[in-house]
């Protein structure tokens, strides 16, 4: 029974120390996408049995859990496009964290 948690916290581990090569600051700005769509990937793979769903089920909460807390502690960057004139751009946009971490 400890098995399906440990591997839903391992999946969980594994995908957000992904998201950190690639900038997780970036994916922290849409987090709620992010968590959506890893809880979708992570029951669609592990269908089948109790045991998949529930480890998927586990992986998807502890996604939730790490997502906000991260969020919280480091604050987030989102996509902001503007338009000056005819020319439209785009820039990122960082929102610090709550808390201050010195």
């Amino acid at each position: 029974m400890s098995g399906m948690f440990v591997a839903g916290f391992i999946l969980c581990i594994a995908m957000l120390l992904t998201l950190a090569r690639m900038d997780i600051l970036k994916f922290l700005g849409y987090a709620t996408l992010v968590d959506v769509l890893f809880t979708v990937i992570m029951f669609e793979m592990f269908a089948g049995t109790f045991m998949g769903i529930v480890a998927g089920a586990f992986a998807g909460l502890c996604m939730t859990t790490l997502l906000y807390v991260l969020k919280y502690l480091m604050g987030y960057k989102r996509l902001r496009v503007y338009r000056h004139g005819v020319k439209i751009g785009m820039h990122w946009v960082y929102y610090p964290g709550k808390v201050k971490l010195s």
